[in-house]
């Protein structure tokens, strides 16, 4: 009635203006937006199904029954202080993100903060009381055969600390399970020249021990439970193995 619904063009564009009182509604068991010659799909709305919406006739974004499906890259321009992505997921036993690569040199996931000064690049954090055994982080190199794979390596070209522990409960601070017959479970190749390869301190020691060396082997093959070797017959200022005892006792 009146001029509440006009459809009307000005000479360059076409309008459907609604001005009256409630919505513009458009019914039909399938909506579909083509472009002017109608040789390409824009947009398709489908009853109690999906909708569609396509890039130059390429489907980009549907929605499904979990939430939507993207195809192609999504790209997220955040130009104010406010977080960029949330995800806010309420499954239980459900991977909350899942990211599939098929890449074999790039990235899968890489995150890059060059600006940072006091903050973090990465934040892994949980606030759950439960008692169950669980890792909160875990790298797993499922393929035997893949033995030039790294499972874990920090590079860090600062004269800073490279791995930091943390460790306020009363437990192991690191605990190597280790299932190597013939390679070392711990190798420090150190090109240290005037420091310490290898330095454990334990100032706050009172029945306690700095360090134990602990075999309960039943085999009666030849060996040394500590190997301390100078293989450098040149290196004639070195002495082997240095005990100090400043206090009165053996």
């Amino acid at each position: 009635t009146g001029a509440d619904l006009s459809i009307f063009h000005n000479g360059s564009t076409s309008f459907i203006k609604d001005t009256g009182t409630g919505s513009l509604i458009i019914s039909g068991n399938q909506i579909a937006f083509q472009k002017a010659d109608n040789t390409e799909t824009v947009a398709v709305f489908n009853e109690d199904s999906d909708c569609k919406l396509y890039y130059d006739d390429s489907l980009k974004l549907a929605t499904v029954t979990a939430g939507i499906d993207v195809t192609g890259s999504i790209v997220v321009d955040q130009d104010s202080n406010a977080t960029s992505l949330s995800l806010d997921s309420e499954a239980t036993s459900e991977t909350a993100v899942v990211i599939e690569s098929a890449n074999t040199t790039g990235y899968a996931f890489d995150i890059q903060g060059s600006a940072l000064t006091t903050g973090r690049l990465i934040r892994l954090y949980s606030n759950s009381s439960s008692t169950a055994t669980r890792s909160l982080m875990e790298i797993n190199n499922d393929n035997a055969s893949a033995t030039g794979a790294t499972a874990f390596k920090i590079q860090q070209d600062a004269a800073a600390t490279a791995f930091n522990l943390d460790m306020n409960g009363n437990g192991a601070g690191i605990y190597i399970t280790s299932a190597a017959t013939s390679s070392s479970s711990i190798f420090v190749d150190a090109e240290n020249t005037t420091g310490i390869a290898l330095d454990v301190q334990s100032d706050a020691l009172t029945t306690g021990s700095a360090a134990r060396l602990y075999s309960n082997s039943s085999s009666s093959g030849t060996r040394n439970l500590v190997h301390l070797q100078n293989d450098h017959a040149s290196a004639t200022g070195t002495t082997a193995l240095s005990i100090r005892q400043d206090a009165a006792n053996s």
